[in-house]
């Protein structure tokens, strides 16, 4: 006698169901569908653990992956994880739409529409404070009012540079958030 043998013992249907906390219907027709396997023998008797092992198998697709050998996969995100995930997305999404009804949020084209008419606004008023400023600082330093209105037009042209190229690096800043958003979504 074979050692597999000798671990192997032969019962019948009504033991392999107390065995296994079940009906003995349940045995019987697992039995009868071929469920069982090689378990099973012609005489109707089952092997013991073999039928226990095929039982698990064919009952519990998670027992199939704990028998079946193979390389090891690490655990990947877990239901509870995935769920916790979504609910704070749904989460934020419902801050933001609070948000846009409490009216705090603009649409990104009305902000862009508001910063350039507001950088406008300043470059005008620029422009006409050169002129207001000229005469009297002239008077009041005994410059060439000429030449102090030119002096002046080139400081606030410099001005107006900055504030452009501020207003253009608060855009592009805005355009690589979007960008960094698009590549992780």
């Amino acid at each position: 006698m074979s050692l597999l043998e000798q671990a192997r013992e032969v019962i019948t249907r009504a033991e392999l169901a107390r065995r296994l906390g079940v009906s003995r219907a349940a045995v019987t027709q697992a039995a009868q569908a071929g469920r069982l396997g090689e378990a099973a023998r012609s005489d109707g008797k089952i092997w013991w653990p073999d039928a226990a092992r095929t039982w698990r198998i064919n009952r519990d697709p998670q027992a199939e992956l704990e028998e079946a050998p193979g390389p090891e996969v690490p655990p990947g995100p877990g239901y509870r994880d995935e769920r916790a995930q979504t609910e704070r997305v749904r989460r934020q999404l419902l801050e933001i739409e609070l948000e846009e009804k409490q009216d705090r949020l603009r649409p990104r084209a009305e902000v862009e529409a508001a910063m350039t008419t507001c950088g406008r606004r300043l470059r005008d008023r620029l422009g006409r404070e050169v002129e207001r400023w000229a005469q009297p600082l002239a008077q009041l330093t005994c410059h060439d009012e000429a030449a102090l209105r030119a002096w002046l037009r080139e400081r606030a042209t410099e001005l107006q540079q900055a504030l452009a190229e501020s207003l253009a690096g608060v855009d592009d800043s805005m355009q690589s958030e979007e960008e960094v958003d698009d590549e992780a979504a």
